[in-house]
């Protein structure tokens, strides 16, 4: 055996060896960090759904003597029911994602409570009416109206509305200081699931990464390994990408949450406007009001353009890179949340394809452009990326390739991805545009 073929297998299974290795370290960490990132999720839900409760006590406290007469009278077509549920409405509203129900609560005795006022419209599901009582009391209620106090749920608690989170604040008269019941928020195990998803896939596509690196060096050793070195970095800095990508989107959302809290601190003020509006006999300048709070509050928002959260948070970064060197880009997406293709598979295509985009549009002084299309027909998932650029194309193998660092790997990156699903690359373009499309087969959609 000569010296080559020796050095060749050896170094084979060195990387053999390596691999095995790197991939125990990176399962081992990937699944200790999505734990430690589980359990923080936990603890900011607990937190936000205290914060709600709290925010819900203040408004009740704002009017206590409008909330002790309706105690009494629980008269669901009184003014104040109406302008109160209409408030914890709209605050449902704005929080919908990280929470499912706020409501106030009185108790009966030690083991029963009742229904007072809630965030849920009359015609929902879920709707409970003011008077209903609740035999399903938790430790942390009974703790809350034991002692008076705040209580941040710690875990999830299976009741026989579901298992959920609940968080309570007090709620104590304005001028004489009575403790008049409880205001609480859950969230519902499926909702905290739903989030998790997120960082499940973000930690799934790091690993797969990272796996993938090591086992293309491999697979290709006894070809160009200059080459697959670098295509292999390029996918690794990638795939970083798109964990970091996600991550980002993630402390947008906490970052909108702050300004939710900033906003609910004013609630009274607000609150005390509307008050007045009403007393004066000003309905339609109460409900301009809350009107231009909606949309103060809606501005909050992030970008949402389809129902798969992956491929929802790379392209609002595309997005944002876009609206950042003045690039026209246009997006109409139809991807279902649920596809055959891996998401790891379609940000390798969407990804690449956006990152040339931006790159060509990136030479022009002006008319830039990228337009964004997909669309599920029957058994295929179409692609159709649309940017204008400066005319010039180089190939190489039938490729279009750029003259940037590493030009060429994305394309390969993305054929392999298509080939690998049975799809089709094809490329057109005059000379102001090029545009991009693909076909992926989906399997039991």
């Amino acid at each position: 055996m000569s010296y080559d073929k020796k050095y060749d297998r050896r170094t084979i299974t060195h990387f053999k060896w390596l691999f095995v290795l790197l991939s125990a370290v990176l399962i081992t960490t990937g699944v200790v960090s999505y734990q430690i990132a589980a359990s923080q999720l936990k603890e900011q839900l607990s937190r936000r759904c205290h914060a709600l409760a709290a925010t819900v006590a203040a408004i009740i406290a704002e009017d206590s003597d409008g909330y002790a007469s309706f105690l009494e009278d629980m008269d669901m077509e009184s003014a104040y029911y109406q302008n109160t549920k209409t408030l914890m409405m709209k605050l449902k509203e704005v929080n919908v994602e990280h929470v499912t129900y706020i409501y106030t609560v009185k108790q009966v005795d030690e083991n029963t409570t009742m229904y007072v006022i809630g965030g849920e419209p009359s015609d929902s599901p879920v709707y409970t009416a003011p008077g209903v009582m609740d035999h399903a009391v938790t430790k942390a209620w009974r703790t809350a109206f034991r002692e008076q106090r705040a209580v941040l749920g710690e875990d999830f608690i299976r009741t026989p509305y579901g298992v959920r989170l609940s968080s309570y604040a007090p709620i104590f008269h304005r001028e004489t200081g009575e403790f008049m019941g409880l205001a609480g928020a859950d969230v519902i195990q499926a909702q905290y699931g739903g989030i998790t998803k997120l960082i499940i896939i973000q930690t799934t596509i790091g690993l797969l990464a990272g796996m993938a690196v090591f086992a293309a060096v491999i697979w290709r050793l006894s070809g160009s390994v200059n080459f697959i070195i670098s295509k292999e970095r390029y996918e690794a800095d990638f795939a970083r990408g798109i964990v970091a990508t996600g991550r980002d989107h993630y402390h947008k959302m906490d970052e909108m949450y702050s300004r939710l809290r900033i906003l609910r601190h004013d609630y009274k003020y607000h609150l005390n406007a509307t008050r007045k509006m009403l007393q004066a006999g000003d309905s339609q300048g109460a409900d301009e009001y809350l009107t231009d709070i909606e949309q103060k509050i809606s501005g909050y928002e992030l970008q949402n353009f389809c129902n798969n959260h992956v491929i929802n948070a790379l392209v609002a970064d595309y997005a944002e890179r876009c609206e950042k060197q003045n690039i026209q880009f246009d997006v109409s997406l139809n991807i279902p949340e649920s596809l055959s293709v891996p998401n790891y598979d379609l940000c390798i295509i969407l990804g690449n394809l956006l990152e040339n985009a931006v790159h060509a549009c990136e030479k022009l002084e002006q008319n830039r452009s990228i337009k964004l299309e997909t669309k599920s027909i029957q058994n295929q998932l179409l692609f159709m990326v649309k940017n204008s650029f400066d005319g010039k194309i180089f190939y190489k193998d039938g490729m279009p390739l750029s003259k940037k660092e590493n030009g060429g790997f994305g394309l390969c990156s993305v054929k392999e991805v298509i080939d690998g699903h049975g799809g089709d690359l094809t490329f057109s373009w005059d000379k102001d545009s090029f545009t991009a499309f693909v076909a992926v087969k989906l399997l039991g959609q």
